[in-house]
């Protein structure tokens, strides 16, 4: 496998009225029909990223690279579900795992690419993955709908896009999220993972795993270019509404996408933009 193209978004210069709150805090709906698949993406980052520079030229071995930043003292995060973006210079738009740090460098996971020549004051933001857990707290699943006002025929749901389910059983569950097989070469492949909320008292996200077991993945990070499926049953009653308020990224988006020489390969992305984006504006450039 190889990385030979991008999908290279320039900085936003606009963003639709209804989708924008105030400063760089966005919101936006998106309608998710019963006995549906609705393809969505998560068109903002987790509030709270911090912003800063490089303090020197990264530090690269093999995969593996440390990056020093300017005055900055980051705690000591006890789980690594956060990633480094590049704001600005050669590496413009794209983004990289964080796997450790102190409290002045952090050290990222490259995963075959190269920080080429990354330098010296190139902009960067730390932020947070969303994870199942966090996008879709389980507690606040929808069990109910209620019609406001009475008798209006608007019905509300009462928590989050996500129906709880009451049993594992497949036949029985509400909701469904199909994350993307993100790793194996081919097209039209199944699903790489399926998650969804169980329990009645004390409601917890579920993995379905292949050989019929089940695990607890609320800790599942969805990453930020690439989509996710909300599946309803037909036996969810109305549909949901799936809202997300979030950091609006103005700045660059680059995103890889894997081909091969011998088999057609999918890649399965999400633009984070809060706004239609015309495919004359994604930018594809090719090289080999």
């Amino acid at each position: 496998m190889t990385l030979v193209s991008t999908v290279l978004l320039a900085a936003a210069t606009q963003l639709m009225a209804q989708s924008v709150t105030s400063g760089s805090i966005g919101f936006n709906k998106v309608t998710c029909l019963s006995n549906s698949d609705t393809i969505v993406g998560v068109p903002f980052r987790a509030q709270g990223s911090l912003h800063t520079k490089l303090a020197a030229a990264p530090v690269v071995s093999g995969d593996v690279a440390t990056l020093t930043l300017i005055a900055t003292h980051l705690p000591l995060w006890p789980t690594h579900r956060r990633y480094v973006k590049f704001n600005s210079g050669t590496k413009d738009g794209r983004y990289y795992d964080i796997t450790s740090n102190t409290d002045t460098t952090v050290t990222l996971d490259l995963n075959g690419d190269t920080l080429g020549d990354a330098t010296t004051g190139d902009a960067l933001v730390i932020a947070e993955y969303w994870t199942l857990g966090t996008l879709f707290p389980a507690s606040g699943a929808t069990t109910a709908w209620t019609e406001t006002p009475a008798a209006s025929g608007n019905w509300v749901q009462n928590g989050h896009a996500i129906v709880s389910s009451n049993s594992y059983s497949l036949l029985a569950r509400r909701t469904e999220i199909l994350l993307p097989n993100l790793t194996t070469a081919g097209i039209n492949l199944t699903p790489g993972s399926i998650h969804f909320i169980s329990g009645t008292a004390t409601k917890t996200w579920t993995e379905a795993k292949t050989g019929g077991s089940f695990v607890s993945s609320g800790n599942t990070i969805l990453n930020p270019d690439t989509y996710f499926i909300i599946r309803h049953a037909a036996a969810v009653a109305r549909p949901t509404t799936f809202g997300c308020v979030g950091e609006v990224e103005a700045g660059s988006v680059s995103i890889p996408l894997a081909t091969s020489t011998s088999v057609k390969w999918d890649n399965q992305v999400a633009i984070p933009r809060p706004l239609p984006v015309k495919l004359s504006e994604l930018g594809l450039a090719g090289t080999s």
